[in-house]
């Protein structure tokens, strides 16, 4: 029996495919001196490249409902929230951004781990 996507799947799904495409178009046009300001190095480049890999990776893993994309998922987001208290800590201004990357990224954290999402992507 084919398991079928709830609409919170396919929004997130497409949304990190997005993510990653914008990060694709930025990085390649950092790498090949595209980009307006033309400071970017290779090494700024390769990192912008790399989340857009995993951004991609993620998208079409959570649309085809691999486990692993929604335990990348955890893992990373667990992280930002981590650093953006940590920052928080140590001093980074404590606005309505961050506020809303940390709801933001605390939310997909949730959603991805309640039973009725988890048993899709088992």
């Amino acid at each position: 029996m084919e398991k079928k996507r709830s609409v919170g799947i396919i929004i997130l799904g497409v949304y990190h495919l997005l993510g990653g495409t914008i990060f694709l178009l930025t990085g390649a046009s950092w790498f090949f001196g595209l980009h307006p300001e033309r400071t970017g190095s290779v090494l700024f480049s390769a990192g912008i490249l790399l989340i857009a890999f995993y951004n991609l990776a993620v998208g079409i893993g959570v649309l085809t409902l691999k486990n692993w994309a929604r335990l990348l998922i955890f893992i990373y987001n667990s992280a930002t929230v981590i650093l953006v208290c940590i920052g928080w800590l140590v001093g980074f201004p404590f606005n309505l951004v961050n506020m809303l990357i940390l709801a933001w990224y605390s939310w997909m954290i949730y959603y991805f781990t309640r039973p009725n999402v988890r048993e899709l992507f088992e």
